[in-house]
């Protein structure tokens, strides 16, 4: 952090996007071990035990040690909105001296500019700073489903469990709805994608429209290793080696402006 950066900075924490929204002055960032003996807030806009939050905590034990001589990292959950309430929340409320972070979904800084009802700030007046990596999301089923390819999904559909409206597991499924003919019924409210995942085994859904991939390791590795979710098609733009046999759904989309659209909404990832 430098002095050059002058206003509230976003960090991408890209867990599946998920941004580290750090706020904090040039003035302060300035400073010779500004945060040295100081404790970080380090809000999740999700849910405990979801993907976001494990990667959250993680990067917790880890932050003190380029922070200063006895920082600390306190994490907080805040889940609302897609974790619009967290972003909001740093954006305008949060001191700006650099002692708030926030891990927020990746569809964070897009959302204001898709008329996004939910974000109170402007992307474009903040800077991002960074991202955890690159991933893929997938639309997945239990493995108790009668869908074992994406035109079962289109004739028989699915019932997913989503957040809030400007979350992913949201905004992704009217995507895939709308464009690439899906027949997904949303149950929304949901704090979290550990909630999702409960009421997946629980039998209240029936899968998931846009999880992470790399989440899915994370949060619920046993489901992979013991067949109990079924990956339908892949929502990015670039096939992955784990899922060789999965197709990508901007593939399977005949429309231009359909694939364009597609191509703008998969850049964040």
């Amino acid at each position: 952090m430098t002095a050059s950066v002058r206003r509230v900075s976003l960090v991408s924490a890209a867990f599946s996007g998920a941004l580290a929204a750090l706020a904090f002055t040039g003035a302060a960032a300035a400073q010779d071990n500004f945060f040295a003996g100081k404790r970080i807030s380090l809000l999740v806009g999700f849910s405990a035990g979801g993907g976001y939050d494990v990667y959250a905590r993680a990067v917790a034990q880890h932050l003190p040690r380029h922070l200063g001589k006895d920082s600390s990292v306190v994490v907080q959950n805040m889940p609302g909105a897609g974790s619009l309430v967290a972003a909001n929340t740093v954006a305008n409320t949060a001191p700006k001296d650099g002692t708030t972070i926030a891990v927020l979904s990746r569809s964070a800084p897009l959302d204001p500019l898709l008329d996004g009802k939910a974000s109170k700030f402007d992307p474009r007046q903040v800077g991002w700073v960074g991202s955890l990596g690159r991933e893929i999301n997938v639309t997945i089923v239990w493995h108790t489903v009668p869908v074992k390819t994406p035109e079962d999904l289109r004739t028989r559909g699915m019932i997913s469990g989503g957040t809030g409206s400007g979350g992913d597991s949201v905004v992704n499924v009217n995507l895939l709805n709308q464009l690439a003919g899906a027949r997904i019924k949303l149950i929304m409210g949901y704090p979290g994608a550990n909630e999702v995942n409960l009421a997946m085994e629980r039998g209240e859904v029936e899968g998931r429209g846009s999880p992470s991939w790399s989440s899915l390791k994370v949060a619920v590795p046993q489901w992979i290793r013991d067949g109990k979710i079924r990956p339908i098609w892949i929502l990015g733009l670039k096939r992955d080696p784990e899922l060789a046999d999965v197709p990508l759904v901007i593939d399977l989309v005949t429309d231009p402006e359909a694939r364009q659209v597609m191509e703008l909404y998969f850049a964040r990832q």
